[in-house]
């Protein structure tokens, strides 16, 4: 499979990557990469399995750029912009635009791919990109698409589909499970078993919580589903000095008890449960990367150390500093 990479901004630059057909390989391959050219720095990893290609990568973008993309083998994708904003534009007749705002996911399929990627200025751009071959995916489902509904419909048929039509926001669960594959531990054989179930993993929730969301709307007005998911922003933005739900609910508009009940049935979780669920998946992966106990403590929104402990031990099952080992 082959794709070409090429941009207006650095014209005597084209990228061809080159992997195999469906990502086939007998056992794991790993690289990693930089690139620093007119004030863009870039650095990732790549790994490729048997059937999915996953990279993990950091920007500095001091400026907008665009970027042409062309693929002509079916290109099957789950990107998570962890930070920043990915859009992209097709230039095929039938083909789909994909925006993903930051903190954002979107699960996407097409036939072929051909169009471009504009990428906004951002000092710390992070992503994770999973492609798929489709007979990867379908292994992984049991040999029924049909579980994916519409989108699943329209891999079969080789036509270009978002699934659920839009991108969604990453949860915490989902963001747990990200953390895990980058910062993974294992090499060679070990790496390779734990990201072949890590990507069970994400498969699974992606569709689960398509599915929660589909069930949950249905209850809700699109006014009220904007209201709560403004809410849910709110919660994520402020986990330092966190709104109390009468904050909350004067700023979106939405009276206490519609704001519990819906946050509740939309996101699976209490504004406070959501809260600290956030909390303790950024201390995780602060702790992972170094940060002392005492640190990450002050980093998410807690004045004492051991009540952080509590609420870490409570949330993963082990203490802090047991991960740090």
């Amino acid at each position: 499979m082959r794709t070409v990479l090429r941009s207006d901004d650095f014209e005597e630059l084209v990228h061809v990557v080159e992997v195999p057909d469906n990502f086939q390989t007998d056992s794991m391959a790993e690289h990693h990469y930089q690139l620093n050219y007119q004030g863009i720095r870039m650095k990732g990893t790549s790994v490729m399995l048997d059937g999915v290609k996953i990279d993990q990568s950091e920007i500095e973008q001091p400026h907008e750029s665009r970027v042409y993309v062309k693929k002509e083998s079916p290109h099957l994708e789950i990107h998570f912009e962890l930070n920043g904003q990915t859009n992209f534009e097709s230039k095929t007749e039938h083909g789909l635009d994909v925006e993903i705002p930051s903190g954002n996911s979107a699960f996407f399929f097409f036939p072929e791919l051909d169009g471009r990627l504009n990428y906004s200025k951002c000092a710390n751009r992070s992503m994770l990109e999973v492609e798929f071959s489709v007979d990867y995916l379908t292994r992984l489902l049991g040999n029924d698409l049909s579980t994916l509904g519409h989108f699943g419909e329209a891999i079969k048929k080789g036509r270009p589909a978002i699934y659920g039509n839009q991108s969604q926001r990453i949860s915490p669960l989902i963001k747990s499970v990200i953390g895990d594959i980058i910062h993974c531990q294992f090499t060679g054989v070990l790496k390779k078993v734990y990201l072949e179930a890590k990507m069970m993993e994400l498969v699974t929730l992606q569709i689960a919580q398509q599915n929660s969301d589909d069930s949950a709307k249905t209850n809700w007005r699109k006014d009220e589903v904007e209201k709560l998911e403004f809410a849910k922003e709110l919660v994520e933005k402020n986990i330092l000095t966190p709104c109390s739900i009468i904050e909350l609910a004067e700023m979106t508009g939405l009276n206490d008890f519609k704001l519990k009940k819906g946050f509740k049935e939309l996101f699976g979780n209490t504004v406070f449960g959501y809260l600290t669920d956030i909390r303790m998946e950024q201390a995780k992966t602060m702790i992972l990367e170094g940060n002392t106990i005492t640190e990450v403590s002050d980093m998410v929104g807690y004045k004492n150390p051991q009540h952080f402990t509590v609420a870490f031990k409570k949330k993963f099952g082990f203490l802090p500093r047991e991960l740090k080992r």
